[in-house]
């Protein structure tokens, strides 16, 4: 459990431990479910954990399902091609390219939830 808005160190090392050992993450990058129908700007630590674990992003659009027992359509989409920025350690914690890639990530969430 994360608290949002809150740097908990170790929940940032268990994360980035699970995908380097292979196992799954889901992460929403406006930090809940529905922030893009609130408005919430995207955060960045998609992006941060994809580049540092080398873990693959896979996109996911869902459309619907805001109420309980109301039909929700989940859309996957194909895996992204991040390579063009694990190979050098400083564009991993560049602001600017975590900013470029959580928009990469976005646009792909957003065109699956349509």
């Amino acid at each position: 459990y994360v608290k949002r808005d809150n740097k908990d160190i170790s929940a940032l090392k268990t994360t980035l431990k699970a995908l380097k050992n292979g196992e799954c993450v889901a992460l929403f990058p406006e930090g809940t479910r529905n922030g893009l129908k609130k408005g919430l700007k995207p955060k960045t630590g998609v992006a941060y954990f994809a580049l540092n674990s080398n873990a693959t992003v896979i996109p996911v659009g869902i459309k619907g399902g805001e109420k309980p027992f109301k039909k929700a359509i989940i859309t996957y989409g194909k895996p992204l091609d991040l390579e063009q920025y694990k190979g050098n350690k400083e564009l991993k914690k560049d602001k600017e390219i975590l900013v470029e890639v959580t928009g990469k990530i976005m646009e792909n969430i957003i065109e699956l939830a349509k």
